[in-house]
């Protein structure tokens, strides 16, 4: 199933907060109570924060009944007879997916069950109810996280080994925007982040060193209840994925310098649009022997401008763009389950519109890696080789392909990237991914 995005529900946050900074009205928790620290939370925070999910002692085993896409009860609700329908619990499968009931309580009371993965591009949050001591929880190695703090284990593993980085904060953050990380505003919190990157297309058990995480006297370890008793959980991710934008020729009803939005291609993979003005790349097109990548100007789309960037900050695995198959059983060099099918013939004011890639996890972006990103992606004009365009992975994992010159009337462009196209801990997409676009006549 598709998530709602942003995930309205309780146990997440709500995106009201990215538009305040957060210190209005917070007080970081800095009192020091006696005996266990009682670990309150462990949050997955994805994609920079947009989406944050806490689960906490009230999550439960979910009922065989709940199914991702089912109907669910997003908050109590008062019925005829006068009792009382109650909320739905977060709850975890015995296949170890969380499961969320999504919707907007202003709206109506029912929600709809999410049990989707998590993005690859998350960390984990573990919040406390009082001061930890830092004499275990300072830099092990000169820089500001330890890594000895809390362990990770991916199943399957990933072919690079993964670590985790995990830092304190204390006395809370009162200055974090939202999306930066707003639930450690108020009460002391480690944040866990995996080295290099989390594994895609896995199960995730992450858990916390009791005796290293202890109270203030030095010695009484934290302690947890419910499902986060021993400060150890399990929650799955997405395959490794990637968002393919091209331009898209505007709607019939819509001006001709539209700005236009993301479209689908017919064989069912879906083309999030590139932001208009987007920075253009750098010298060189051939992207299997490009150079580091420079940043260039900026080279603003004309007239229609640039379809909009569907794919946002790091691209999720749920994002409605190009979705990568799980990878069971599929061959490495699997090919797309068919050629990618144009939408309407763009018109020429969009003639120098640039593509975008956005993948949902870290990608390595240095000509210097012998599997660097930008090696797998090619791009066709009517069957042929196309090298006339620019390259700007400085946003990476969102990439930008800008044209040197126009794209030519009459041409069909294919922007493919290749079933071996890897993350930085080298998971592939395990099955190619392209997107099409035909200009007008």
């Amino acid at each position: 199933m598709k998530r709602l995005s942003p995930r309205a529900v309780p146990q997440t946050v709500g995106l009201l907060g990215l538009l305040v900074f957060v210190n209005v009205g917070c007080s970081p928790n800095n009192s020091v109570k006696s005996g266990a620290p009682v670990l309150t939370g462990l949050s997955i925070v994805e994609n920079g924060g947009m989406t944050t999910t806490t689960i906490t002692a009230d999550a439960i085993a979910c009922a065989t009944t709940v199914k991702g896409g089912g109907d669910c009860q997003l908050m109590d609700e008062q019925v005829d007879g006068g009792s009382t329908l109650k909320a739905d619990l977060m709850c975890q499968t015995t296949t170890s997916d969380w499961c969320r009931c999504m919707g907007d309580p202003t709206m109506s009371p029912k929600g709809m069950w999410d049990c989707d993965p998590f993005s690859p591009m998350s960390v984990v949050v573990a919040t406390f109810d009082r001061l930890l001591d830092t004499q275990l929880l300072g830099p092990d190695d000169g820089s500001t996280s330890r890594s000895d703090l809390a362990t990770i284990l991916a199943t399957p593993a990933p072919p690079v080994s993964v670590t985790t980085a995990t830092d304190y904060s204390a006395t809370g953050s009162p200055t974090y925007f939202f999306f930066a990380g707003g639930i450690r505003n108020t009460d002391p919190s480690l944040q866990i982040a995996p080295t290099p990157a989390m594994p895609a297309g896995t199960t995730i058990t992450l858990g916390l060193v009791p005796g290293k995480i202890l109270a203030k006297d030095g010695k009484t370890p934290f302690v947890g209840m419910g499902p986060i008793v021993d400060g150890t959980f399990k929650f799955k991710t997405a395959p490794f994925g990637v968002q393919i934008g091209v331009p898209m020729a505007p709607p019939p009803d819509a001006s001709a310098d539209a700005a236009v939005d993301s479209g689908a291609n017919a064989d069912g993979g879906a083309e999030a649009g590139s932001e208009a003005g987007s920075e253009a790349g750098v010298d060189g097109g051939v992207l299997a022997d490009a150079s580091v990548p420079e940043v260039a100007s900026e080279a603003g789309a004309p007239d229609g401008g640039a379809s909009d960037a569907g794919a946002g900050d790091a691209g999720s695995g749920d994002a409605a763009a190009t979705e990568v198959a799980s990878g069971d059983g599929a061959p490495a060099d699997a090919a797309p389950a068919g050629p990618p099918v144009p939408g309407a013939p763009v018109p020429a004011g969009m003639n120098m519109a640039p593509v975008t890639l956005t993948f949902n996890n870290t990608v390595d972006t240095t000509a210097t890696d012998a599997d660097f990103i930008q090696k797998h992606i090619t791009v066709t004009e009517d069957g042929k080789p196309f090298t006339g365009f620019t390259v700007d992975a400085s946003m990476a994992p969102k990439i930008t392909l800008t044209p040197t010159t126009a794209w030519a009337a009459g041409k069909l462009y294919v922007v493919t990237v290749d079933a071996t196209a890897a993350d930085v801990v080298g998971d592939t997409l395990k099955m190619a991914q392209a997107a099409a676009f035909v200009m007008a006549n």
